[in-house]
């Protein structure tokens, strides 16, 4: 969990080769010296600055991601990816946004795990109580994307 093989840097790189569009990148980590990047348009964020005290310390991606909201600067649309979420090809802002509305779809999301079946119910309960998305969460395999 700890150890840094580089691939922070990597994701970085394949964000601006392969998503240019993308402004600012924040970095979410416990203490800003686990970070050594100085980049343009990269903004490290620890937890103490968007979690309250009480849940602190913590490592739980589902506690930091409830709390990403409060990241100061953060646009009203945004993409989420943690650090094992990679682009690999050009996407463009209207592969996740249209005319100010989310582009999301799970119809091409097959359900072979526990975890994307609870991704999948998920965002059925957001289409069937949530008609207006303000912000994209980037989740295994479900973007819409051209050419699959």
């Amino acid at each position: 969990r700890f150890n840094d093989y580089g691939t922070l840097e990597e994701l970085i790189l394949g964000i601006r080769k392969y998503a240019s569009f993308i402004d600012d990148i924040f970095i979410v980590v416990q203490n800003k010296s686990e970070v050594n990047i100085s980049l343009d348009n990269i903004k490290i964020v620890e937890h103490h600055e968007i979690i309250p005290n009480n849940f602190l310390p913590t490592f739980n991606s589902c506690t930091i991601e409830m709390f990403i909201g409060n990241i100061k600067g953060l646009s009203e649309y945004f993409i989420y990816g943690n650090d094992d979420m990679f682009f690999i090809n050009n996407v463009e802002e209207s592969d996740f946004f249209d005319k100010g509305k989310l582009c999301l779809s799970l119809d091409n999301l097959s359900v072979d795990t526990m975890y994307q079946n609870v991704v999948k119910n998920s965002f059925s309960l957001f289409h069937a109580y949530i008609r207006e998305f303000t912000l994209f969460i980037a989740l295994y395999r479900a973007i819409c994307s051209k050419g699959g």
